[in-house]
């Protein structure tokens, strides 16, 4: 398999396609085990994963057979995602809509007395569905809610399908397999091996042991056999850094460690052996561009988003406003309302008509009189394509010169005269080629409108 992870980081593949062999681990209803038996295999493989909280069945008072909320801390601080799967790990029906809230608040509250991030993650308890609670979940804060895999397969096979994104509702994923006590490598393999062309195999697992529901028990010896089979068989791996200190741990062997820290760097990658009693490691990126001092500022319009991620997704946001005036809150939102603004997954892209940004509006007094448009694009790769989109299609298209600049990376200028025929609205746009069929883009956001 490609790499083990937790559900909300399935976020991150909007905007590239997904990988083959990507697997999401899931575990359900806070068992003992998921502590003292699942963490330190997750670990040892350097694996993610979502641990879904209830504190129904005996977990206020049957210590032996769930855990803490100081052990739930750990898992968080471990870097594992902390799901909601409700208090009483009540039911969705129809019967019980009137309750959910309650049931998603109360274990958002712990979440929170124990600094934990709230939840944005949310497991269907008992695995069953009524698209009602979707809006209410939405409500909430949660962007992803697993499901299992009926209605496609029976409930008791443990048969599920995996999540294709784009057609499956964030809010209805449905899990690729539900681990049973009979399963075997077979059946580990069957569910797992489901992630491929562009699709996510979501596993779900109960307790490893589970004593209370031994309907969905997991021997210890069987996880570790499949959690060595993700490993054994793994092509990549991914770890996305939070905003605080953190710890994995590896075991001994051969790594390629590759670290990104948003669009302003290169990217570093290193082979490393990893020994016993190494020395340190430092990883210093080089920076090919500042932003801030071209007078643009980055910053995250995703509403839905919990703050305490902010750190995080800040730096690698997508949306680049340009201030006439000193930095703040109401500054980047007036510009951003302006359309003095690009959208970019990489590219750094500054367009002008004459000496106004993206979003102004020019009146045409003279039919006769042409503008003057210019375009600058500095990019970590070269470019593949420049575009000029005239009322919404390509009216020009320039091939980039694509000269390296003292930091390492490539700029591109454009200047061209446009006359106009008739009212017409302008935009900016590049393409990014990179490995594997991929490419990253810029689009200037509103466009520059000339009204005849």
């Amino acid at each position: 398999m490609g790499c083990a992870l937790g559900l909300a980081w399935t976020s991150a593949q909007a905007l590239e396609p997904v990988p083959d062999r990507l697997v999401v681990l899931t575990f359900d209803d806070a068992v003992a085990s998921h502590y003292s038996v699942v963490r330190p295999i997750l670990k040892r493989y350097g694996f993610g994963a979502t641990f879904f909280i209830t504190e129904g069945f005996s977990f206020p008072t049957n210590k032996q057979d769930y855990m803490t909320w100081e052990q739930i801390k750990e898992l968080h601080q471990d870097g594992f995602e902390i799901g909601n799967h409700t208090r009483d790990h009540l039911g969705v029906t129809l019967r019980t809509l009137g309750q959910l809230r309650a049931q998603v608040s109360a274990i958002n509250a712990p979440c929170a007395q124990y600094g934990i991030a709230r939840p944005v993650s949310f497991a269907y308890p008992g695995n069953g569905i009524t698209p009602e609670a979707m809006p209410i979940l939405k409500e909430l804060g949660i962007r992803f809610a697993r499901r299992g895999g009926a209605p496609e397969h029976p409930y008791e096979w443990g048969r599920g399908c995996a999540f294709e994104p784009g057609a499956d509702h964030p809010l209805l994923i449905p899990s690729a397999g539900d681990a049973r006590p009979d399963w075997t490598l077979d059946d580990f393999k069957q569910a797992a091996d489901q992630a491929r062309a562009g699709r996510i195999a979501v596993l779900q697992f109960h307790g490893v042991p589970d004593r209370e529901h031994p309907w969905v028990h997991t021997r210890p010896e069987r996880f570790e056999e499949f959690m060595r089979y993700l490993h054994t068989n793994a092509t990549e791996m991914h770890t996305t850094l939070s905003a605080h200190p953190f710890r994995i741990e590896l075991s001994p062997g051969q790594y390629t460690f590759t670290i990104e820290r948003g669009k302003e760097f290169f990217a570093e990658t290193r082979e490393i052996m990893v020994e016993r009693g190494m020395a340190k490691l430092t990883f210093r990126l080089r920076r090919w561009i500042n932003m801030r001092q071209l007078g643009w500022y980055c910053g995250d319009t995703h509403n839905h988003r919990d703050p305490a991620e902010l750190p995080n997704v800040m730096l690698a946001e997508d949306v680049n406003v340009q201030l006439d005036e000193p930095f703040s809150y109401h500054a980047w939102m007036r510009g951003l309302a302006t359309g003095r603004s690009f959208v970019t997954t990489g590219p750094m892209l500054m367009a002008k008509a004459g000496d106004r940004w993206p979003g102004a509006t020019f009146q045409v007094t003279n039919e006769l009189q042409d503008y003057w448009l210019d375009c600058t694009v500095r990019s970590e790769q070269p470019l593949e394509s420049i575009e000029l989109i005239v009322n919404g299609a390509v009216g020009r298209r320039f091939e980039p010169k694509n000269r390296k600049t003292d930091s390492g990376a490539f700029e591109n200028e454009v200047s061209t005269r446009f006359k106009p025929e008739g009212t017409s609205w302008l935009a900016w746009r590049c393409f990014e080629q990179r490995p594997g069929d991929q490419f990253r883009f810029a689009h200037t956001g509103l466009p520059i409108s000339i009204d005849t």
